[in-house]
Order: C-alpha cells, then structure tokens, then sequence
C-alpha cells in the first residue's frame, strides 16, 4: 500500500522511567501513514512501553508524542492537562491488540465486537453487527457469532480480540506480541491474519513481536531495541540479511537459530 509523506506517530527525545529504572531512553521514531513497522529486540528492551505510550495508557517522563499531530500529555503536565489533552487526542484513531485477549466473558462474541461501536461510535445496533459480521469474515471466524469466549480456541478469541480492535475503524493499529499466548499450533492462523490485514488495509501499523518470519514478510521497516533505546533498523532485507550493529547480529543469530 502507498505511504503517506507525513508521519501519523511521531516520538521525539522521549524518555520513559519506573523509579530508577529507565525503560526508554531518548527515543527518536517517526512512523508514516501507511508505514508497516515491527519491532524486535530482547525482553525488557522498552518495546511494548512504546505501543503503551502511543496508546495514552501511560503517561512519559519528558519529550514529545504525538499522533496525527495532536501531542499526547506528559507526566510533568498536571492530572486535569493529561486528561484533557487525551481527551481531545482520542480521536478513536488507535486501536490496540495485546497479548492477552480480555475479552467479556459474559458476552458473546460478536456482542464483544458490537460493545464499543455502540457505546462510543453510536452505531445502531443493527449497524453493529454487520459491522461486526463483515469483520468476522475477514478474520475467519464466520459461523462463531454466537459462541462465548469460553467456548472458543485461544487463537478464535485472539481473532475476536482482533475484529473488536478493527471494529472502531483506527487509523493506526499496535500489535503486542498477539501470539504469545498462544499454543503453537494456533500462532500460524493468527499471523496469517495479520499478513492479509498489512497487504490489504491502508492503516498504518506498529507491531512487536517474536515471529521473526513474520516481521521479515509483513513489514516496510524493523527495529531492533535493547536497553531502551533503538539499536538499528532498516528495511527487512538489510536487517534480516546484513545488519550494519553486532547487536543486532547476535540476538537474530540466536533467535533464528531456535
């Protein structure tokens, strides 16, 4: 899909702390319009703290955020700013799958899709099942409308998690590990998924993960992470074949050698 010109998430000199801890140091990102970007790196390198700040789940120590030109607020702003900067930055242009499903396990799942495009869009309900039905079909799950979380394979519910973050229509969608919950043998349809949304969607999209195939085949650009801070990164072929940091080698040699 073409890319815009001008980034829709940009990071600038941002800093991230836990008490001592620093979790991101300095990061410089610009993501474009359109732009497929996976991120990679060890555990605790700061990857999925990036898509949680771009989210607004957390606040950031100093620099900037911003998504489709609207600052998102810093821990330095009062409580009242944050809240208020959120709010007008919530133009319901991010949407987010984690690694766990949360899905309600009162409700079925296409009650799950149908719940925030109602409550915070004000779709009708008719409106929102066809929404929702529409989506099921391109994640696979027809015929599983009326079936409750409990009833459904992790990677049916991650599928639902996926269809539900979709149904608010984002213009940029984050990725946390979506399969690491998952049994093995479930990883492959959940990818595949993700593999026809990144070839058909114009969305822009930032995903973290461990499938380095999948990294090398979905996206435009890699990053590689480690200590909080961006090692490398560059198009999959440069990265996954050639990569300029020794890093950024020995942690591809070990992940690809398992």
């Amino acid at each position: 899909m073409p890319q815009s010109s001008e980034p829709v998430i940009q990071l600038q000199a941002v800093s991230k702390r836990y008490g001592d801890r620093t979790i991101l140091d300095g990061i410089d990102l610009k993501i474009l319009g359109g732009e497929k970007v996976a991120i990679i790196g060890p555990s605790g390198s700061g990857k999925s703290t990036i898509l949680r700040l771009v989210m607004g789940l957390e606040p950031y120590q100093s620099g900037r955020i911003s998504i489709s030109g609207r600052l998102l607020p810093s821990e330095a702003e009062s409580r009242r700013e944050r809240r208020r900067k959120l709010q007008k930055s919530s133009g319901h242009d991010v949407g987010m799958v984690f690694q766990q499903f949360n899905l309600f396990p009162h409700m079925t799942a296409i009650q799950n899709v149908m719940e925030a495009p109602m409550h915070v869009l004000g779709l009708s309900p008719s409106d929102a099942r066809l929404r929702a039905r529409e989506l099921f079909a391109k994640v696979g799950l027809q015929g599983r409308d009326e079936a409750y979380p409990a009833q459904l394979s992790g990677g049916e519910q991650q599928r639902v998690a996926i269809a539900r973050a979709l149904a608010m229509q984002p213009e940029v969608m984050l990725f946390d590990e979506v399969t690491s919950a998952l049994d093995p043998e479930l990883v492959g349809g959940v990818l595949n998924v993700l593999k026809d949304l990144a070839r058909e969607s114009r969305m822009t999209m930032l995903i973290v993960t461990h499938e380095m195939s999948f990294a090398r085949d979905v996206s435009d650009r890699v990053l590689f992470m480690e200590k909080g801070r961006i090692v490398e990164q560059g198009p999959p072929s440069q990265m996954f074949s050639s990569p300029e940091n020794e890093r950024t080698r020995v942690f591809l040699a070990e992940i690809l050698s398992r």
